[in-house]
């Protein structure tokens, strides 16, 4: 009986974990996968450091969001070419930044505010 019980709640806990794990996974690798290739023909490699450390949360809720549309049937087929397009957005947009000599936080610039040029 106690083998049954411990059972149970084992799989009630690995559930949720079952449920949460793939998506998390799906972040994790498309970030790592996607920012490399958008910036690996434009960037040094210094810069390339600068870019994943300063924006590794943008990265990765980008990599979230992306990693929903591979779980949704119709959106699966599309799901990588709008990952892909995501991420290069984003990492030639933070490299575009960081040559302008503009500090990137949480989403706004602290110079040269205004239009891009």
């Amino acid at each position: 009986m106690t083998t049954r019980n411990t059972a149970i709640r084992l799989a009630s806990l690995l559930g949720p974990i079952a449920a949460v794990l793939p998506l998390l996974l799906s972040a994790y690798l498309n970030q790592r996968l996607f920012r490399y290739d958008a910036l690996s023909e434009h960037a040094s490699r210094e810069e390339m450091q600068r870019i994943f450390a300063e924006a590794r949360g943008k990265l990765f809720l980008l990599g979230l969001i992306t990693g929903v549309f591979y779980f949704v049937p119709p959106f699966n087929l599309i799901g990588p070419v709008f990952a892909a397009l995501a991420f290069v957005h984003l990492c030639l947009d933070e490299l575009a930044r960081l040559r302008a000599g503009e500090k990137v936080i949480t989403g706004e610039r602290l110079e040269g505010r205004g239009n891009r040029e």
